[in-house]
């Protein structure tokens, strides 16, 4: 059983730890903040998602994934057409995510009815979304 020294010892062990990481997405971001001071983006050094910027147009969503480099973006979508976009590990540390931006000015999102075959089960019918875009006939599903 520890003594409450060593439990103080350890929450400053962990709050140190914490500063310092703060500090890092601090710097990183006050690195970025010429081409990032427009988007308006929320800075959380301590949360999960230390950027996140929401209703984002797609011209604005192309410019933060030029300047957040992380190759790979999860995307879903929502019920109002608009997009979700998440990224983590950025550089190691940094987590970002795009809150409700704009389809492609081409694109739209849609909802279909889907039914899923199951050998174990009843098929069972889903409502599932996907971006469609004008002249595309290949389905982009979430």
């Amino acid at each position: 059983m520890s003594t409450l020294k060593e439990k103080i010892a350890d929450l400053r062990e962990q709050e140190e730890k914490d500063h310092k990481q703060a500090l890092v997405v601090i710097d990183w971001v006050s690195a970025h903040a010429d081409r990032l001071a427009e988007l308006n983006p929320e800075v959380y050094p301590r949360g999960f998602y230390k950027l996140y910027f929401s209703q984002l147009t797609h011209k604005q969503i192309i410019a933060v994934m030029n300047v957040v480099k992380a190759g790979k973006w999860d995307k879903s979508y929502n019920f109002d057409g608009t997009i979700d976009y998440r990224t983590c590990g950025v550089d190691g540390f940094l987590n970002v995510k795009i809150y409700g931006g704009s389809p492609p000015p081409n694109c739209k999102v849609v909802e279909e009815e889907v039914v899923e075959p199951s050998h174990f089960v009843p098929e069972r019918t889903l409502i599932r979304k996907r971006i469609v875009c004008e002249g595309d006939t290949t389905p982009k599903e979430l």
